[in-house]
Order: structure tokens, then sequence, then C-alpha cells
């Protein structure tokens, strides 16, 4: 971002590892525009829930180019950001919803997700904070508020959840299975709360919502 323009976004190649990866394709995205990571006045990273590789990798990638630039750090919640992605990219002409859930693939038969609230003005608020679980559980336990309201949801989890969805929601649900590019989702809010919620590198905390492998793995080791 330079000032209120997106100057650029890269799509990474799916076949190569966050890790053999990442680093590489920041600078070629900054030397693409004539730029260097000490032009940066504020990195900003997707903070989870998502794999925990990939989180680790984005985290302490961003994190070195703070240090190593002295600059802040801003983290966005990846659902809150494809709650505003998947608002974004719906067609003109498209009602505003009441309510947006981002619906993201977290394997094991589960989903991440999340209920916002669509203010007015365009602005989401958590109404229930990212969480793992069946589909079907956490549709069931959102219903409640869900029920004869407009509801969008997004992400590539919601293919596998059509039915699902249709059975609780009917024609109040709108389905997008699309999974949109979230940085520069991620780049224009980090632009609007520059002023107010920008960390130290160090201050990053990573959103897991379920525990990782590792942990469960010596815990089962340990009884």
């Amino acid at each position: 971002m330079s000032g209120n323009t997106l100057l650029g976004w890269l799509s990474g190649d799916p076949e190569r590892t966050h890790g053999e990866r990442l680093p590489g394709d920041l600078l070629r995205l900054l030397s693409a525009h004539e730029t260097s990571p000490h032009d940066v006045e504020l990195f900003a990273v997707c903070s989870g829930p998502g794999s925990f590789t990939g989180l680790r990798v984005g985290l302490a990638t961003v994190q070195g180019f703070a240090l190593a630039t002295g600059r802040p750090v801003m983290a966005v919640p990846t659902l809150e950001a494809l709650a505003y992605a998947g608002l974004k990219c719906q067609p003109p002409g498209f009602d505003r919803p009441t309510w947006v859930i981002p619906w993201m693939d977290a394997h094991r038969g589960e989903v991440f997700g999340a209920v916002y609230r669509v203010g007015q003005d365009g602005v989401v608020t958590e109404c229930y904070p990212p969480v793992v679980g069946s589909s079907d559980v956490l549709l069931e336990e959102w219903l409640p508020v869900l029920e004869q309201s407009p509801v969008l949801f997004v992400g590539n989890a919601v293919e596998r959840s059509l039915v699902g969805i249709a059975g609780s929601l009917g024609a109040e649900a709108r389905l997008d299975a699309s999974m949109p590019p979230l940085a520069p989702t991620v780049a224009v809010l980090a632009q609007a709360r520059a002023d107010d919620t920008v960390v130290s590198p160090h201050a990053i905390r990573p959103v897991y919502v379920r525990r990782p492998d590792a942990e469960l793995a010596r815990e089962r080791r340990q009884l």
C-alpha cells in the first residue's frame, strides 16, 4: 500500500511450501515496485486460524522483516480478512447481508468459522469468535441468531457444507465457495488501522483455535 493505493500483490506457487517460497516471493514483489523492505513502514500478516505450519512460517517471515527494518507489525485475523474479502467479491447489485460467515476448511472433517455482523457502513463486527468444529454443530449453535436474516457464507469449506447450510437457513443463505485472495484485504485493513493497532514484532501471537498435533501427541505419550 502507498497511501490508500494498493500497489500490487502476488499469489505464490501452491506446489512449493511456504517455507520454500515466502521470503523470496515478498522480495520479488517489492522489487517489482522498486521498493526495498526498508521502505516499508508497516508490515501486516494473517494471524490465523489456519494450518499450523503455514501460520508459523508466515508470522516468522514477517517478524523477521520487521525486526531487520525496525518497523512495527499488525496482525489481522484470517477469518475477519476472509469476511471482508467475501463481501467485496460479491457481484454488482448484491444486497448487503446482515451476517457474513467465513467458512474455511480445517481438514479432519471440520471447518474454521466465525460470525460477523455487517454494519450499514460495511464494517464487520465479530459476534462469535473463531472456532473449529463440525459444520453441523456450528450451524446448530448459531442458528438462533442467524434465522430469518440474510447470511453470506464464504470460503473453501462452503461447497461440502451446501446441504447442511441450505437445510438450516434455506433461502436466507447466500453461498460463495470461492477462496478470494486475502493479501489485498489484509493490506487495506492494516492501512485503515495503522494509527491504533500496531505492535512490536515479538508481540504477534498466532490464533490457532485448534491445539497443535505435536502438543496432543506429547500429552498422549505422557499418559
